[in-house]
């Protein structure tokens, strides 16, 4: 993701106390547009913190439970990680804040037939998800 919010340790530490997490490490994930994201590296596991640069916190709420609700239908996308008082999405500095676990993985310019296959499967899934 474009980096528009730098956060520094302390900070990534303070925001990473509200989900109970303990940093280990912590790195800037470069590409994409529109939010702030970093990869944490923490004793519970590895996650993604990212920092709404360009949505309100009612977006990125909605964005939340879009996420809960795929969680629930078994579709598969990034796990949210709920902080300690159990809200899906906190603020920093008057920014909404985010936590999903992490995926390994990469960007695949290019998808080959099996992978194609694969996307058709879950997209036939993900519209039968109903509303919330």
């Amino acid at each position: 993701m474009a980096r528009y919010t730098k956060l520094d340790k302390q900070e990534i530490i303070e925001i990473a106390a509200d989900y109970g997490l303990d940093i280990e490490g912590f790195a800037a994930i470069e590409g994409g547009a529109g939010n702030s994201s970093y990869h944490l590296m923490t004793r519970q596991g590895e996650y993604v913190l990212t920092v709404f640069d360009d949505k309100t916190y009612a977006h990125a709420s909605q964005t939340g439970i879009l996420l809960q609700q795929l969680e629930k239908h078994n579709i598969p996308s990034s796990l949210l990680l709920p902080t300690l008082n159990r809200e899906p999405v906190t603020t920093f500095c008057g920014k909404p804040v985010m936590l999903k676990k992490y995926i390994q993985g990469a960007v695949c310019p290019e998808l080959n037939l099996e992978q194609l296959q694969q996307v058709g499967h879950v997209m036939a899934k993900l519209h039968a998800v109903p509303p919330k």
